[in-house]
């Protein structure tokens, strides 16, 4: 019986280590979603002058939290509602700070709001911020990201050293 609530213990540190590191894992995947969704927003209002909604309605690639950006953005814009997005809203969906969802609120607040010139300019600098976060986040998820997953089984092995 002792063995195997040691397994659990084990097991259970382990999962919550490899969680952890799975979130910065997410905060790069949501960066680089969101520069490519730039890149490609920049080139639908420079050359096809398309609308907003059919941009956010093409977005079916990226991860689940973009996804998810992007469809609560979508429902914003048909139901007329102003702000867009929440920062708080943001970060809960994104699992970023309070300071990184204000950004993202406001890169998706900005879409649309200009002529096409002035648009492209907004979103170049919002590329500039997104790609100096991605290299942020590219940093921890080296770092901090293959510590916590080993920590999570260190933990979980001292804890069951401790038990036996």
């Amino acid at each position: 019986m002792k063995i195997v609530l040691c397994l659990i213990i084990l097991c259970a540190s382990s999962y919550v280590g490899f969680t952890v590191s799975g979130a910065y894992k997410r905060k790069v995947r949501l960066y680089e979603d969101l520069l490519l969704f730039c890149g490609r927003v920049k080139s639908q209002v420079a050359y096809f002058q398309s609308r907003l909604v059919d941009i956010l309605a093409e977005t079916d690639s990226g991860g689940a939290e973009f996804r998810r950006l992007c469809s609560e953005t979508k429902d914003a814009v048909a139901s007329g509602r102003n702000p867009l997005l929440d920062a708080s809203a943001v970060s809960e969906i994104c699992g970023v700070s309070l300071s990184d969802g204000g950004t993202i609120a406001g890169f998706f607040e900005a879409l649309g709001g200009s002529d096409g010139k002035n648009q492209q300019a907004v979103i170049s600098g919002y590329e500039n911020i997104f790609s100096a976060r991605l290299t942020a986040a590219r940093g921890e998820l080296k770092t901090k990201g293959g510590l916590s997953g080993k920590l999570g089984v260190f933990v979980g092995l001292f804890v069951v050293i401790l038990c036996l």
